[in-house]
């Protein structure tokens, strides 16, 4: 299992990839949130974006009481949380599958395991590497 960042839907490549891949991806209802405000703001609708990530094998994960208390933890020892809300409730999910996590952003999950966090290009790499 792998969870996807909201920003990795912009690299095509990474999507084909990904979609002809084995991994079981999914992305958070926060993900999925920010994704809907995205498609809404250029003029499409949520079932388009549903379409999309059914076509790529995605599924969509409800953010969970458990994760709250990861992300509330790791807040209290990093970065302000008012800033950084999103991004450790996004990882919250990552750490309770003990997956990786796929973004361009890895600055803002620099507190996950090395092992664990990924740029779309990096993860590609490493897979296809075994």
């Amino acid at each position: 299992m792998i969870v996807l960042d909201t920003n990795v839907f912009s690299d095509a490549y990474f999507c084909k990839w990904l979609a002809r891949s084995n991994h079981e991806a999914i992305v958070s209802s926060i993900s999925y949130t920010e994704l809907a405000y995205h498609y809404l703001k250029r003029g499409k609708d949520i079932d388009y974006l549903d379409n999309f990530l059914q076509s790529l094998g995605i599924k969509v994960v409800e953010y969970t009481r458990e994760q709250a208390k990861i992300a509330a933890k790791l807040s209290t020892k990093r970065w302000d949380f008012r800033k950084n809300a999103r991004d450790y409730m996004i990882a919250s999910i990552a750490i309770k599958e003990d997956c990786p996590l796929i973004t361009y952003n890895v600055n803002d999950f620099a507190f996950l395991h090395k092992n664990k966090l990924f740029t779309p290009e990096d993860f590609i790499k490493e897979q296809e590497g075994k």
